[in-house]
């Protein structure tokens, strides 16, 4: 940004700095005419990442927070103790060491904050005086192989340390003195320990998949394990009522198990990798689990059918090796192989922060209800969402189609039922009214179902699918109309009633337009190879005399009867992938795989100013409402956006005058909003883009939104940016 444009260290970075920042608190109320952010479903600090600690010079293996949240302890593979302020990130001390020239690989604080302890490689126990570093004692020997975790009980009596050779020993932190038996009942390496925290109990578990309660007290074991079929257990942590203990393991799972019982409770799915450490938060509403999948993921533990985290922490570039809360539950610390520790804000991680309803993976096609009130929406992620278009508020849980790609959806003509056909073969009918199955899946393709239409008399359904067939389907029996199928030589890519029901056109795989009547199947009409590049859309006009049809840059329109080619109409600069006709016959519009929405003249095959920019990536599918006052648009980058078009011209006229309005009509260069004379007028940070609304012209549908706006109506560019700078500021030499 610097590189291009020096002013827009104030006219853009600053509008999305985070208010609680200090840049933004400091320079805030001294700027004016920049623009003005509001974020919904998004943190102004997405990754919730407040700080990095870099200082070790291997990977880290433990972190640990003070009983007072005042200091951070970590540890590394090659032995470093260090100390931090956890506020301001400074070291607190230099690297502690200990006495017998061995490396401690896991830390813990004492209850009351006094010692630090440590396991080292060498299998022993040090402790340090946590407010001088000095050593509290001689290290003492309890292992013959290296320590894998270390706890401190919570009256402070007693440290447990696991290690590599299958055992758990327990010493007393002032005297370091051994305590009790040693604890023997794993086979192989001892991975992890945990305390209760009423401190009746501890708890050990390991390579053997068996988590082991012992009265350590006794040196004895009580009851049976826990087994964890087919998988090495890596952590585990008691939650603060010492009612639940976690798990993470081999298998990429974080499970809740039932202390009194043994039963599991609940298992977690999300990560990609072996989960390596779990942490309860303080109130034991929540829990953090690290993975070698490079992420920490938050659990909101109150949801019984929660299936994904609830917040996933990105931005370790190695495996996540400890994770630790803080007292107040506000901050979650993280160590990682990249030697470095993350500190992440997770305060409103599982409300404020969650995204809003919006799909997860590009968006094949968008179709308005026959009364202009409901939205529908099909996706790559497996669900189709049902929307009101006046608020844009989806109005019931997805319909959710085997988790496969779902690329097609149709309204019935009376709103009442809505179909879809997706990757599986399936052809499904849901209420349009509750978002419930209206029927068993209909079986009978045997590839993709790309299109689903109904009959205008709303007595039958016709799908389309890759395996070269168009079956009929009677609604009203949900199954097979008496009537043959329809064959085509190539796969079925797209499928329409004509507007009176008497024909069922259909567009095959190698851009020959078919016709058949509507009743008995027969062709009646075939123009073959219509264009040289694939067939990705068609609209009828609403006299039914013509058909648009999408052909490479640009789109055509036909003649329905002949075949023959009325107008071309080119201007865009890539493939053109949807086309819709407004109801009135009065304008066109048309979308392509790029960025670019564009409005035409039937008539003159002219262009209608301005473009309309705002998606990033590919878009799929536009539609107008039968009022013409909106289009809808899908796209690849997971949104939807309902632009206005009253607005989109006030805008175009404003254009020259308004500066919010010019932005509103800028393209995407990069991560720059540009005019169209190239002048830069806003960057957008990455995680913002595609989510932008500006000037009221479009609405974005997705599980975010960036709202912009602009103070009094006033924004500085061009050559007037200074004027950013408050005219009492300057105009005193300050």
């Amino acid at each position: 940004m610097i590189q291009r444009s020096a002013p827009h260290i104030y006219l853009s970075a600053m509008a999305f700095t985070p208010k609680s920042s200090l840049v933004h608190q400091t320079f805030s109320s001294i700027l004016t005419g920049i623009p003005v952010v509001e974020t919904l479903g998004i943190s102004r600090n997405e990754s919730h990442c407040v700080m990095v600690l870099a200082g070790h010079t291997s990977g880290v293996s433990s972190v640990a927070y003070s009983p007072d949240s005042k200091v951070l302890a970590s540890s590394s593979h090659s032995g470093e103790v260090m100390l931090w302020d956890s506020r301001s990130g400074a070291e607190v001390c230099t690297p502690l060491e200990s006495s017998d020239g061995s490396g401690a690989i896991r830390v813990t604080f004492t209850p009351d904050g006094d010692h630090l302890v440590a396991g080292t490689d060498g299998g022993s126990i040090i402790v340090w005086d946590a407010r001088t570093g000095r050593l509290q004692l001689p290290a003492l020997k309890l292992h013959t192989s290296f320590i894998t975790a270390v706890a401190v009980s919570p009256d402070g009596m007693a440290i447990a340390s696991a290690s590599n050779g299958s055992t758990v020993a327990l010493c007393h932190p002032s005297t370091a003195v051994p305590v009790g038996q040693v604890l023997r009942g794993h086979e192989g390496s001892v991975h992890t320990v945990s305390f209760s925290a009423d401190g009746k109990m501890l708890a050990s578990a390991g390579e053997d998949g068996t988590v082991c309660f012992w009265d350590y007290r006794l040196g004895r074991s009580l009851g049976a394990p826990i087994v964890v079929e087919g998988c090495e257990v890596f952590c585990i942590a008691f939650s603060p009522d010492s009612i639940s203990l976690a798990s993470g393991s081999s298998d990429y799972a974080v499970r809740v198990w039932d202390v009194r019982t043994g039963q599991q409770r609940h298992t977690y799915s999300g990560h990609q990798d072996v989960v390596w450490a779990v942490a309860f938060a303080p109130d034991g509403l929540s829990l953090a689990s690290a993975s070698f999948d490079l992420t920490v993921r938050i659990w909101d533990l109150r949801d019984a059918n929660l299936k994904d985290a609830s917040l996933v922490l990105r931005g370790h570039s190695a495996d996540v090796i400890a994770v630790s809360f803080s007292k107040n539950g506000k901050y979650v610390a993280s160590g990682s192989s990249d030697h470095t520790i993350r500190v992440w804000d997770v305060s409103g991680g599982s409300s404020l922060d969650m995204p809003l309803n919006g799909h997860t993976d590009k968006v094949h096609v968008v179709v308005l209800s026959h009364d202009d009130r409901l939205v529908a929406s099909a996706s790559a992620d497996g669900s189709v969402r049902v929307w009101d278009l006046q608020t844009c508020q989806q109005i019931y849980a997805p319909l959710i189609c085997s988790e496969v790609e779902v690329y097609s959806i149709a309204f019935s003509m009376d709103d009442r039922l809505i179909a879809t056909g997706a990757a599986d073969t399936m052809v499904r009918l849901w209420s349009a009214r509750t978002g419930q199955a209206a029927a068993p899946e209909l079986h009978g393709h045997t590839s993709d179902v790309l299109a689903v239409v109904f009959s205008p008399n709303g007595l039958y359904l016709a799908s389309g699918s890759l395996d070269g067939t168009v079956q009929i389907w009677e609604i009203a029996k949900r199954q097979p109309a008496q009537m043959p199928n329809i064959y085509c030589s190539s796969g079925v890519s797209k499928l329409a009633y004509s507007p009176n029901g008497e024909m069922i056109v259909v567009f095959d795989r190698r851009s020959n337009i078919l016709s058949f009547d509507a009743l008995t199947g027969q062709a009646t009409q075939v123009f073959r190879e219509i264009s040289s590049y694939p067939v990705r859309s068609f609209a009828f006009s609403p006299d039914e005399a013509q058909i648009l049809v999408t052909s490479g840059k640009g789109f055509i329109l036909l003649d329905v009867d002949t075949g023959q080619r009325f107008m071309e109409f080119q201007g865009h600069g890539v493939y053109v992938s949807s086309v819709a006709y407004s109801s009135d016959g009065k304008f066109i519009a048309s979308c392509e795989i790029e960025e670019a929405v564009r409005l035409w003249n039937p008539k003159t095959g002219e262009h209608i100013e301005p473009v309309l920019y705002g998606h990033v990536d590919h878009i799929h599918s536009v539609t107008i409402s039968s009022d013409r006052r909106f289009l809808l648009t899908g796209s690849h980058d997971h949104t939807i956006r309902r632009w206005d078009l009253d607005k989109v011209r006030s805008l175009a006229d404003e254009r020259d005058c308004n500066p919010l309005a010019a932005l509103a009509l800028a393209r995407y260069e990069g991560n720059w909003l540009v005019s169209p004379s190239g002048e830069l007028l806003l960057w957008v940070p990455v995680e913002y883009r595609g989510y932008l609304e500006i000037g009221g012209n479009s609405r974005v549908i997705a599980t975010h939104r960036v709202i912009v706006t602009a103070e009094n109506g006033v924004l500085h560019r061009g050559d007037q940016w200074s004027r950013c700078w408050r005219t009492h500021d300057i105009s005193d030499g300050h």
